[in-house]
Formats: structure tokens, sequence, C-alpha cells
């Protein structure tokens, strides 16, 4: 009995400095940040080979009335627009083109997919970093405050989504909002979360909405969000309580936009 005993004690304290020495190794900021983003969220993510895109002349009204929101045309009191439809009407394709149409303008400031069927961006849990990452590359102005407040709190990623955002995000734009980055009503940049439904709880949901709605007032981000869902009880009443309805403007994939007529259009064209 007391070789064994002697055997644990011996082995417990060879073995603990290579342990405190191996969770002590430095990390840089970039390898907690990519390591923690969902690149299959991306809307050109390598996931998603040939996405589907608004075919020619199809859309049309839509997507103008979008691109018109987004670059501050009509709706000036909305920084928030929802696209809701059925499954199969078509939000994610209308999504994937305008998120390619504002990359080639240079007003995509990122995007995020989520995915019932992917458990890398079904939750919340990388939404932040998936956008981090987006702006360090579309906007390098926050490249260095991203990483600085990732070093100065490696574990902020384990943290609500309400700190993420507020350390990461809120904070780096504050900066470039102070030093006039954005003066001009028309640098205002576009957030997209596309399928919000696909997130798995429909309490983060919410909280998701909340957060970005809350920090937007507070502090006047200079930007705009795109969010698209099916219409789910527990949705449509987020976005029509609180303060939510003030800054929303809602667009319904329903007959009103013609949908007959793409489809005609659409398979006349392939014929």
């Amino acid at each position: 009995m007391g070789n064994t005993i002697a055997f644990e004690v011996r082995f417990f304290w060879e073995i603990s400095p290579r342990e405190t020495h191996i969770f002590s190794k430095y990390v840089e900021p970039s390898d907690i940040l990519h390591r923690t983003t969902a690149t299959a969220a991306f809307h050109n993510s390598k996931e998603h080979f040939d996405p589907p895109k608004c075919h020619l002349k199809t859309r049309v009204a839509i997507l103008i009335k979008i691109m018109k929101w987004i670059k501050w045309e009509d709706n000036l009191d909305a920084f928030i627009m929802w696209v809701y439809g059925p499954a199969g009407a078509g939000k994610s394709v209308i999504t994937q083109t305008i998120a390619e149409m504002c990359e080639d303008e240079m007003i995509l400031f990122a995007s995020s997919f989520f995915s019932r069927n992917d458990s890398s961006h079904s939750t919340v849990n990388s939404l932040i970093t998936t956008i981090a990452y987006q702006i360090t590359l579309n906007l390098p102005h926050m490249r260095d405050t991203i990483l600085g407040a990732i070093e100065c709190d490696p574990l902020i990623f384990s943290k609500s989504f309400a700190v993420q955002f507020k350390s990461l995000i809120v904070t780096s734009l504050h900066s470039l909002v102070e030093a006039g980055y954005f003066s001009d009503p028309t640098s205002r940049r576009l957030v997209i979360i596309d399928g919000l439904d696909g997130c798995s709880d429909p309490k983060v949901q919410k909280n998701i909405l909340e957060v970005l709605s809350n920090a937007q007032q507070q502090h006047q981000l200079p930007l705009n969000f795109l969010f698209t869902s099916r219409l789910e009880q527990h949705i449509s009443f987020a976005f029509n309580t609180g303060m939510l309805p003030s800054v929303t403007t809602h667009i319904a994939l329903d007959e009103s936009y013609l949908p007959d007529e793409d489809i005609r259009l659409f398979l006349t064209d392939k014929f």
C-alpha cells in the first residue's frame, strides 16, 4: 500500500509541470479568431460551391428595394430589414445575390448563413467570430482593434453574445466613427444574417435581435442588418415588440412580388 501511494504522488509531481507549460503557451489572437470561425457560414464558402443566385431578370423588384435600403435611399429610420417567407421561397437565393452585389461595391461588412443541418453554424457560438473575421478583411482599419481585444481577453468567445459584440464590434467601430470615417451616410456597411430560424434556440434568436438593435440605438453604429427567416411565430413576435418595429422594415416573399412571373421567365430561358 505504501509503495503504491508513493508512486502516485511522484507521478503527479512529474506530470504537473508539463501540463502547466502546455496550458500557459501563448496563442496568437489571430489563431484564436481563425479556429473559432465557422467558415461554412460565409456566403462565398467552398461549402457553397456554385451557390444558387437569382436568375437574370428575376426578383428584380425585391433586389432593387433591398439595395435602395442598403444605400440609405429608402426607409431612413430602419437599420434592420427582415425578409421572410416559407421554405423554398428563395430567401437564401436573394441574400446570396445581395451579398455578391454588395461585395462588388465594397459595402459588405460580413455575412453569416445559419444552417439547421450543420452543427458548425446552427448555433450562436460562432456568429461573432464569423462576423469579426470578415470585418478584419473587409475593413482592415478594424483588424488591430479586434485582435487587440482578443489578446486582452483570450477567452472572449466563451462569454455572452452581448459581451462579444460590444468588445469586438462596437468598441472597434466607435473609434472609427469618432474619427469621422463614416461621416458620409453612404459609407454605411451591411451585415447579412441569413436563416435566423436555423439557429437552434428560439430564445437565442430573440437575443440576437435585441443585442444588435440595442447596440445600434445606443452607439449609432454605421451598419444595416439584413435578416431572413421563415415566418415563425416567435420570430414574428420578436420583430413586432419592443423597439424593433420602429427600426425594422419588412419584405414578405408572397404573391405581391409576382413569383409566378419569375418562374415563367426562368423556365422560358432554360428551355
